[in-house]
């Protein structure tokens, strides 16, 4: 039968393993063979008292008994004693010292699944992601971390603060935010004491943390903000265009006048442009 990028084969009831070119990879000896691949060269045994090892291509043997196995493309999430530890490229790339590592569920599973997303490990009652190299992505002093499965970025705990990890882009945003929030898009806004601002999916700040509201004004044209109860208007890269001196700035609805916005101060209107250069003065009812 086939396994990873292998076939099992069983001879005078010992399991073995060959690779798609008919080469054996691992001998007919052995009472149960779980799992093989020719190309992680990691192989999982049991023995004839159903206790389960993990052999790799060097011959080594990662002491028994061995638990809780999740199988990744290249590597095995497993534990030892109650600890847990991640195995790749023919070596143990992440100490069994962790008392979870959060990646699939436990027991025995193959999957699909690549492991290049960060691991989450936890040791007591503190986390951490990890990189598949054991590699620490962030300190291991968070009180907790969740996948958002929607917008995919790791929300970072600690204490009522938030942060966040972007796997995509390698960034992280510090946890010192009340609130984190993510509309879908390449900006993420923060809360914090009160006030939002806007940093990208890169880790950068574009919107400084002084506003009391900041809107998404379509992926093109930029945030409408408001400050104090007045309004203005940032570019997508954090240019101020119009400042937050208005009462009120609306669009001309469905009206074509795409680059004029119509502003109110004192309940006396007036219109500008996106440059925020005066048209029509501010001085009218209506």
């Amino acid at each position: 039968r086939q396994s990873g990028n292998s076939i099992i084969a069983k001879f005078n009831n010992k399991y073995g393993a060959f690779d798609f070119e008919g080469a054996a990879i691992l001998k007919l000896e052995y009472d149960h063979l779980d799992y093989a691949d020719a190309t992680s060269s990691i192989f999982v045994v049991r023995d004839k008292k159903n206790q389960t090892a993990v052999l790799l291509a060097n011959g080594k043997r990662i002491k028994q008994p061995i638990e809780n196995i999740v199988i990744y493309k290249n590597g095995i999430i497993a534990s030892v004693d109650n600890k847990y530890g991640f195995i790749a490229d023919n070596s143990i790339q992440i100490p069994f010292e962790y008392d979870e590592l959060k990646i699939g569920s436990a027991g025995f599973r193959k999957t699909n699944q690549s492991n290049e997303n960060p691991i989450i490990a936890r040791k007591g009652e503190v986390y951490s992601l990890i990189n598949s190299k054991g590699e620490m992505l962030t300190p291991m002093d968070c009180d907790g971390i969740e996948f958002n499965k929607t917008h995919k970025y790791y929300l970072l705990k600690k204490g009522n603060k938030r942060g966040a990890y972007f796997n995509a882009t390698k960034s992280i945003i510090p946890i010192e935010f009340d609130r984190i929030y993510m509309d879908g898009m390449r900006y993420v806004t923060v809360t914090k004491n009160g006030k939002k601002g806007i940093y990208t999916k890169e880790g950068k700040e574009v919107i400084p943390i002084e506003f009391d509201a900041i809107w998404l004004q379509g992926f093109n044209e930029g945030f409408q903000v408001t400050k104090d109860k007045k309004e203005g208007w940032y570019s997508k890269e954090g240019e101020v265009i119009i400042p937050p001196i208005y009462d009120k700035i609306d669009d001309f609805y469905e009206s074509g006048f795409d680059d004029f916005l119509i502003v109110t101060i004192d309940e006396k209107k007036g219109i500008i442009n996106r440059k925020h250069e005066v048209i029509i003065p501010i001085n009218f009812e209506y």
